[in-house]
């Protein structure tokens, strides 16, 4: 096993690399998979839907026909309260392009939002208007949406759905970020077997 390790070249190195990492997407898939449905059948993983007046929102004033508009660059919409999360899909209009839409959340009493807890929105294919974050189901205590970056964008919000049935091929999806993670981390793994491939090949001389 060890001689035959020394000898791997390097593509046979980024190649184990890549059908490793690959497996280990899949498993995560599944067990993100069974482990959601296991929360369902228990009721502890429930389809909740919110408007945008369940929110305490801040850096937003009123605008026309049910609009709001944002007051500066940082507008907030916090919901409090014990759940277990795992996607939440909305609908928005805006007069101006919202650029990045991130959700917060906090898993511990008197914990504070920061970006080790952070999720992008993504825009919902095919369907135009609809964002939705998506994270492993886990238990949350406080959310936070900024849905804009900037000031001045005027926003109209159809109904927050959290937790959304999925099918089983929702968890397999495989989008442009997982591509790309898997060629940075492939190339990371493939040098770090190849830095120890070096090592014994240098020690066992």
């Amino acid at each position: 096993m060890i001689d035959r390790f020394k000898k791997m070249s390097g593509r046979a190195i980024v190649c184990f690399s890549a059908l490793f990492l690959i497996a280990v997407f899949l498993i995560g898939c599944t067990f993100s998979l069974v482990y959601e449905s296991a929360l369902r059948k228990r009721g502890k993983l429930t389809q909740t839907v919110y408007t945008f007046s369940d929110f305490e929102a801040y850096s937003f004033k009123d605008g026309e026909n049910g609009a709001v508009i944002t007051t500066d660059n940082d507008p907030q919409m916090i919901l409090e309260g014990e759940r277990y999360l795992t996607n939440i899909r909305f609908h928005m209009d805006y007069t101006v392009f919202p650029g990045e839409i991130t959700m917060y959340y906090t898993v511990k009493e008197g914990q504070g939002f920061s970006e080790r807890k952070r999720v992008w929105a993504k825009h919902v294919r095919g369907e135009d208007g609809y964002y939705e974050f998506d994270l492993p189901a886990k238990k949350v205590l406080s959310i936070r949406i900024d849905p804009t970056m900037y000031a001045g964008n005027e926003l109209s919000f159809g109904d927050f759905v959290f937790n959304g049935e999925k099918s089983a091929a929702d968890y397999y999806r495989v989008g442009y970020t997982h591509v790309y993670l898997l060629i940075v981390y492939t190339v990371i793994l493939s040098a770090c077997i190849r830095f120890v491939q070096e090592l014994f090949i240098k020690f066992t001389k």
